[in-house]
């Protein structure tokens, strides 16, 4: 299956100045919303998940060498 070719005329309609307005640069003045302010407890949370994606291969590996155990003892 080919793909669309895209041409200037299919993107007029991402050439407005309502764009420019809603994604100009920030104004060094303006305060940044809370939700976008980093939080040292939200940085904590962070480490959490690091700590995670270290240790489930390992959780994963012991529990499939439990369940081969098992099933060894089973199926004998």
């Amino acid at each position: 299956m080919a793909g669309k070719v895209t041409h200037d005329r299919d993107l007029r309609s991402l050439d407005r100045p309502r764009l420019g307005r809603a994604f100009g640069p920030l104004d060094a003045e303006e305060r940044l919303p809370r939700e976008l302010v980093l939080d040292h407890g939200i940085a904590w949370r962070g480490v959490g998940k690091r700590i995670v994606a270290l240790l489930w291969p390992l959780v994963l590996l012991a529990g499939l060498a439990i369940l081969a155990t098992v099933a060894g003892l089973h199926f004998r």
